[in-house]
């Protein structure tokens, strides 16, 4: 039996609750990233409500350990509207 593999490049997004709340039906920008490129790319969502920077340079490794300049499109990082009310980690 034949084995399909499918290779779409990635576009990556990591961020706080507004990359979390990206792929909302009511025209997230995350969404029309996935519908624009419906069938030549994979938009993978890495959103985390509540993180600032700190709270989030801990997951870089893992979000990003795949991610290869031949596989990957386009990266977002998104934060910052909670490090002006944040200054510890995560929630």
């Amino acid at each position: 039996m034949a084995t399909f593999t499918l290779n779409r490049p990635k576009f990556i997004l990591f961020g706080d609750s507004l990359t979390q709340r990206s792929m909302s039906s009511e025209g997230g920008w995350g969404a029309a990233l996935a519908h624009n490129y419906g069938r030549k790319a994979d938009v993978v969502i890495r959103g985390y409500g509540g993180y600032n920077t700190r709270g989030a340079l801990p997951m870089l490794d893992s979000i990003f350990e795949e991610c290869t300049p031949s596989s990957t499109l386009l990266v977002t990082i998104f934060f910052g509207a909670n490090d002006s009310v944040r200054t510890d980690g995560p929630p």
